[in-house]
């Protein structure tokens, strides 16, 4: 380059714009004066060394196309310094999503890339100027990681038969590089459909199952990609029921069992079992049962069975379903309301009835005395049988009755192939009844019942007479009646009865022909219970003593009777009390006391009789009554005494007595207890 400048005295300056081109390059200074007749010229060259940044060049290999890869490749990149004044003196790789410098070496080299390595990375190179300062160059490439699309399918889906169902498979899709852009659905390894939706409009159950959304994309190379996902499809549908149960009739004692087999979706959560007998009677068998298991089957077995099973659907809805079948017993005959003794008068028509329960039906024999045969063939003679409220019937009728000869025993037999039943039927002439056997009996303070059984009625209806009598006023026997309705037992109860009394009661069978009667041993009725009110005031207390547990008489091992504690004393009366007790006392025949009383008064205990040794017993009280006692051997049998009413009132064991007494003088009917709690003659 050359420069010419004409000037007097003034430098010559130039300032150039450099340019990375200029470096290197000779620059020709020329001064001259041409106002001299010679010209004079002054000439300089001088080159400049123009720095600048480093020239980069980032390269990857041709398949990686704009920077495209496919998820699992290598990634190779070199960041070339294509030019740099002064030398370069560091080349590094950063990536921009982090920020974080990935290797400081040259090329950048990832193996088995990821997704999470897509982005942008930058390849940076610096150099040092003559002055200090620092060039730098920045080239940034873009790494487009290419994936398969990632399809996520609910688990399961669930639909209702007959309900239609769509599953979209592109909403499903959570990743995709590049997008989806073609679809397929997949059950059993063949295609169902080719669109991202799948659709059933009217699902059945054999539509159920497990499908598969394939999703493909294609990679830069022009390469499929392709991601799936299953889901199972449940259809639900309501139950068919059936029962297994044996094809052919079983016969009574085996063993037994009847499936209940449903075909549903869901299984059922509930079972119900209902049998239907012969007979119509419904029976409710439980729930919660696939089957029926009967150890020993016996004939109240038979009839129809029905399972009902019920089904509860996502949706909370239930549908139930239900089958029957009959199970059929084979069991031998069974002799139903059997009367074994008829009676006629001679000359009568007799009928002789035999009922049987069997399955298979039953034939009938009717045999003589002798073991004859007999049949309708036989003059005099008719058998007929008959179905009737779920009974086999057959009637021997014998038109009129020889003594002679159609008087007594007749055997019925019913049979079939599974055994044989006889019933022994005795014909006699009408007589009176046969006795009735008492039972039960039980009694209250005014009650007595009485329970019998009939016997046979001696061929003519029979009616039941109860009779009671008091024993210990002997007044006329009172009596009811009750007529024979078939019943097995009949009860009576007498009422209005006097309290601590024996009786005596008949039941009388009668018919036209007689009578025959049956008598219970002595009944005796309970003692009467006190009101709330009548109980005297140490009586009170006594069952106050008793509800805490203590009570002030104990009973004696021996006879019964009740009696004061050892270790506890009875106060005695005040002896003025005494003295004007037995002044006012009227005399009665001497008797025994009651174990707990002496003279009258509480008796001392026996450590007391111990303790006082060779005390004196006070003369005994004396009783007036009515009659005089009776004259028993043992003392507790004796008549009433003075002292009786008080441990009644008391409720303890009264003196045994088989005899009836009377009832004691009114003076000593009614017995009060002062406070001291010692009885006073009212």
């Amino acid at each position: 380059m050359e420069l010419i400048h004409q000037a007097r005295t003034s430098p010559v300056i130039y300032s150039p714009v450099f340019s990375r081109d200029d470096a290197e390059v000779p620059f020709n200074c020329k001064i001259s004066h041409g106002t001299l007749a010679d010209a004079v010229t002054c000439e300089d060259v001088i080159t400049f060394d123009v720095q600048y940044p480093p020239d980069l060049k980032i390269d990857v290999e041709p398949r990686y196309k704009d920077g495209q890869i496919k998820e699992g490749e290598d990634f190779f990149a070199s960041c070339n310094v294509i030019s740099s004044n002064p030398r370069t003196d560091n080349v590094a790789w950063t990536s921009l999503l982090d920020n974080f410098q990935v290797d400081p070496n040259n090329p950048l080299e990832i193996l088995s890339i990821t997704r999470d390595k897509a982005g942008e990375y930058m390849c940076s190179a610096e150099n040092t100027y003559y002055d200090g300062t620092t060039g730098n160059t920045e080239e940034i490439i873009t790494i487009d990681v290419q994936y398969i699309p990632v399809v996520v399918l609910d688990e399961s889906k669930t639909v209702k038969e007959g309900d239609a169902v769509s599953i979209n498979c592109s909403t499903f899709i959570t990743e995709a590089n590049p997008a989806a852009s073609e679809f397929q659905w997949i059950r059993n390894s063949a295609v169902e459909q080719t669109t991202d939706e799948l659709t059933i409009y009217s699902v059945a159950r054999s539509d159920a199952g497990l499908y598969s959304c394939w999703a493909f994309n294609y990679f830069y190379d022009g390469s499929p990609g392709k991601g799936e996902s299953t889901t199972e499809l449940v259809v639900q549908y309501g139950p068919e029921v059936s029962l297994e149960s044996p094809l052919l009739p079983v016969t009574e004692g085996s063993k037994v069992t009847i499936n209940c087999t449903v075909d549903s979706q869901p299984p059922p959560f509930k079972y119900e079992w209902t049998q239907i007998m012969k007979d119509g009677t419904v029976n409710e068998l439980g729930e919660d049962m696939e089957y029926l298991s009967f150890a020993s089957v016996d004939r109240s077995k038979g009839g129809n069975y029905t399972c009902k099973a019920t089904t509860k659907f996502y949706d909370d809805m239930d549908e139930d379903a239900s089958a029957s079948a009959e199970l059929v017993i084979h069991y031998s005959p069974d002799i139903v309301d059997a009367v074994d003794k008829v009676a006629v008068d001679k000359d009568e028509m007799a009928v002789l009835v035999c009922k049987s329960d069997a399955f298979p039906d039953p034939q009938f024999k009717w045999l003589n005395s002798t073991g004859g045969e007999l049949t309708s063939d036989v003059e005099g003679l008719q058998i007929a049988e008959k179905y009737e409220d779920n009974l086999f019937i057959s009637t021997l009728t014998i038109k009129k009755v020889n003594s002679a000869k159609d008087y007594g025993r007749y055997d019925c037999m019913a049979y079939n192939e599974i055994g044989t039943k006889s019933l022994q039927i005795e014909l006699v002439p009408i007589t009176i009844p046969e006795k009735p056997t008492i039972t039960e009996t039980s009694v209250s303070d005014t009650t007595i019942a009485v329970t019998w059984t009939s016997g046979f009625n001696g061929g003519r209806p029979q009616t039941f007479t109860v009779k009671y009598q008091n024993l210990e006023t002997l007044d006329e026997a009172k009596s009811t009646e009750m007529k024979d309705d078939g019943s097995e037992s009949y009860t009576y109860t007498i009422e209005g009865l006097k309290a601590d009394t024996e009786y005596a009661v008949w039941v009388l069978a009668t018919n036209t022909k007689g009578e025959q009667e049956v008598k219970s041993s002595a009944l005796k009725t309970d003692s009467k219970k006190l009101d709330e009110e009548e109980v005297p005031l140490n009586d009170k207390k006594e069952e106050e003593k008793g509800d805490q547990g203590v009570s002030e008489y104990a009973l004696d091992d021996e006879t019964g009777d009740k009696k004061k504690p050892e270790e506890e004393k009875l106060l005695k009366p005040d002896e003025d009390e005494k003295k004007d007790e037995e002044k006012e006392a009227p005399a009665s025949p001497p008797h025994d006391e009651p174990p707990f009383m002496k003279n009258g008064m509480p008796a001392e205990n026996e450590n007391e009789k111990e303790d006082k040794g060779t005390e004196k017993e006070e003369p005994e009280a004396e009783t007036k009554i009515d009659d005089p006692p009776t004259d028993n051997k043992d003392d507790d049998t004796k008549g009433p005494r003075k002292n009786e009413v008080v441990y009644a009132q008391l409720d303890m064991a009264k003196p045994k007595d088989d005899k009836p007494v009377k009832e004691p003088s009114t003076e000593y009917a009614d017995i009060d207890f002062a406070r001291s709690g010692q009885p006073t003659a009212l």
